[in-house]
């Protein structure tokens, strides 16, 4: 709760670079568009994949669920063919009002 009694939302966002061994060949996950609310952003272009995570997640274990929820690639899957760059990630944290809580 802010000063002003307003509910205020925190988040942790996670970029990363996630890559692929194909047929001896690396191949980075990139985005290709984002969307939101309806409407396709092709900014988001050759980007690294991002996403929220809980404010006490570790930062692997936010990732490997975010693929599998999203991808549909299980953890045995993602632990045998994908590997995480641990030097691209960078986390930052997003604040923004609420209207309920949690």
């Amino acid at each position: 709760v802010r000063e002003d009694r307003q509910l205020e939302r925190r988040m942790n966002v996670i970029k990363v670079w996630l890559s692929a061994d194909l047929l001896s060949i690396e191949h980075v996950l990139v985005k290709r568009w984002q969307f939101e609310k309806g409407i396709s952003d092709t900014q988001a272009k050759d980007r690294p994949v991002s996403m929220r995570m809980a404010m006490d997640q570790p930062w692997e274990e936010a990732v490997r669920m975010n693929v599998m929820d999203n991808l549909g690639l299980d953890i045995d899957f993602q632990r045998q063919h994908l590997s995480i760059d641990e030097r691209s990630y960078r986390i930052s944290e997003e604040v923004g009002n609420s209207n309920r809580y949690p």
